[in-house]
């Protein structure tokens, strides 16, 4: 039997897909930044598009109550 290294595992024990052996990762993280830079970017670029609906309707009953 050869040492083939250890899985590490994120705070709940879960296994999060990175093995290292001798101090050293192993296999790559199956992540895609491009992808998530993107995400980030549509997050942080303004309200999402039923918050501004939600503000348009609030404006319009407050114009209908003043009447």
């Amino acid at each position: 039997m050869t040492y083939e290294g250890t899985n590490i595992t994120d705070s709940w024990g879960r296994a999060i897909g990175l093995r290292v052996k001798n101090g050293k990762i192993v296999t790559e993280p199956k992540i895609n930044y491009d992808e998530m830079r993107e995400r980030i970017i549509k997050i942080n670029s303004g309200p999402l598009p039923q918050t501004v609906e939600k503000h348009k309707a609030l404006a319009e009953a407050m114009a209908k109550k003043r009447r």
